[in-house]
């Protein structure tokens, strides 16, 4: 009777043990942060150092696979988080079907934007408009003819400044290694980017032409522009 009890005992042990298992609860990895943002690359640390193959491994946030990009130090895997809402998700490793682990992962939104604008005459456009973890740059464009613009929050707040390379002025090779900037025929459109904080809601872009007599160091830089035009999108 003692060693049925036993047996039982043994048994139900196992039985949770591999519930465990399959449920996910025991993870088989480490991951080096469980927080971040679309785009950046995390570390897997394996515990079984036999699971450092990737060949038919699958790795998921929530249910959007992620690319796994290579290996990183001491055999650990190398995975990019995808382009996936903020929010918290499971993020799932398995290997033709066998789940291997599970941990919970925190994904944040972007710091930064990166708007893809066109411009014909004084026309804008918005045409694209995604989160990048690429640092905002203010200043693009300080010499020659350069497009000056302000973004402005919903409630009219200035949320930066900066200026880029005038997009109606090609580039132009006149030799190797010599370049120089050439008028577009102002019918033709022109396309170009701006990267800026990752500011919610309702924006407002306002284009300027700089006067060319002001330097971009210039206190009076801002107030000598001329407005252009101006767009208005929901970021």
């Amino acid at each position: 009777m003692k060693q049925f009890i036993c047996l039982t005992a043994v048994m139900l042990m196992l039985f949770a043990v591999s519930c465990i298992r399959r449920t996910g609860q025991s993870t088989a990895f480490t991951v080096s942060q469980d927080i971040s943002s679309p785009g950046d690359i995390i570390l897997l640390q394996f515990s079984d150092t036999t699971e450092v193959d990737t060949s038919g491994m699958e790795m998921t946030f929530g249910k959007e696979a992620a690319f796994i990009s290579g290996q990183g130090p001491q055999g650990a895997i190398a995975v990019m988080v995808p382009d996936i809402p903020s929010g918290k998700v499971k993020l799932s490793v398995s290997r033709k079907g066998k789940l291997l682990g599970e941990s919970d992962f925190t994904i944040q939104d972007n710091p930064a934007k990166s708007i893809a604008l066109s411009m014909q005459g004084k026309e804008f456009k918005v045409l694209a408009s995604k989160g990048t973890n690429n640092p905002v740059e203010q200043y693009l464009g300080t010499e020659g003819r350069m497009l000056a613009f302000d973004v402005l929050d919903a409630k009219g707040e200035l949320v930066m400044t900066g200026t880029v390379p005038h997009p109606g002025a090609m580039e132009v090779f006149t030799a190797p290694k010599v370049i120089h900037r050439e008028e577009m025929h102002e019918h033709m459109p022109s396309f170009f980017s701006i990267t800026i904080p990752n500011a919610k809601g309702k924006l407002t872009i306002k284009f300027y032409e700089p006067d060319s007599k002001v330097s971009i160091t210039s206190g009076n830089f801002s107030s000598a522009r001329k407005l252009i035009s101006e767009i208005t999108f929901n970021n």
